[in-house]
């Protein structure tokens, strides 16, 4: 059964001041760590843990997850604007997004994001609500197998959207793989293809690589 109480001390406590000030000081603090590229929302959670200490649990809660809501956003200030995305999610921003701002039309391509940003947070919370209940049995039964029937599917979906060079989208593909190979191996406990630099034990992000 949903908790419907549950939700509405939620909102209650969600609407008031002090919370649409963390919420605020939350979002420009993503903003910032999202539209630097090389940062991310782990590195931005991890600066704001220690300040987090004498909060209120809920306080923090409403801190952290605005911080995570908009580092998206601030990444794709930089795909825009420099074709350097600021998170991994923003990697295909750069495709659309900075074409406009060569042609100058660089406020529409980052209203645009905003407005994409905003409207899939709204509605991916509805979708959260609904399928709760149902999506957290599927998620307990998700293991390896399903885990690799995912990543097969990923392959499949990079050689359609190749549409007519599906063999170099697989090759693509495959290079990909292979890079992300680097770094240490915590299922085998070995170190793979660092050739004895300790700089490789984390493997290569994807925010470097582009």
């Amino acid at each position: 059964m949903f908790d419907w109480v549950g939700l509405t001390e939620g909102i209650s406590t969600l609407c008031s001041m002090d919370a649409i000030a963390v919420i605020l000081l939350g979002t420009t603090i993503g903003i910032v760590f999202g539209a630097l590229p090389g940062l991310s929302g782990c590195v931005a959670l991890a600066v704001m843990i220690p300040l987090s200490y004498g909060m209120k649990s809920t306080t923090a809660m409403f801190l952290f997850s605005s911080i995570i809501g908009s580092v998206v956003f601030g990444g794709s200030i930089s795909a825009i604007l420099i074709n350097t995305p600021g998170t991994p999610q923003n990697a295909a921003t750069c495709f659309d997004g900075f074409p406009l701002a060569q042609r100058g039309e660089g406020n529409k391509a980052l209203a645009m994001s905003a407005t994409a940003s905003g409207l899939g947070a709204f509605f991916g919370i509805i979708v959260l609500f609904a399928l709760m209940p149902v999506m957290r049995r599927v998620v307990l039964l998700f293991g390896p197998s399903e885990t690799l029937m995912l990543i097969l599917f990923g392959l499949i979906a990079v050689a359609f959207a190749s549409k007519e060079h599906i063999l170099k989208g697989l090759v693509a593909g495959g290079i990909g793989i292979l890079i992300s190979l680097l770094g240490y191996c915590g299922v085998f406990g070995c170190l793979r293809f660092t050739h004895g630099s300790e700089y490789l034990w984390d493997g290569i992000q994807l925010v470097p690589f582009f």
